[in-house]
């Protein structure tokens, strides 16, 4: 729950970002993407016992 409510305010600030200057800013939802793929990765991983 709080990891949801920190990521809620990270894409808040994102788009209030956008509202302010007109243009969206990509780092925040860019490193959030990263390690949503990291996480899922090691998750498989993990969950199947595969080897690399």
């Amino acid at each position: 729950m709080i990891n949801f409510s920190f990521i809620k305010l990270l894409y808040t600030g994102a788009y209030f970002d956008y509202r302010k200057h007109g243009q969206f800013e990509w780092v925040v939802p860019e490193i959030l993407f990263a390690c949503l793929v990291f996480t899922l990765t090691y998750l498989c991983i993990f969950i199947f016992n595969l080897t690399i």
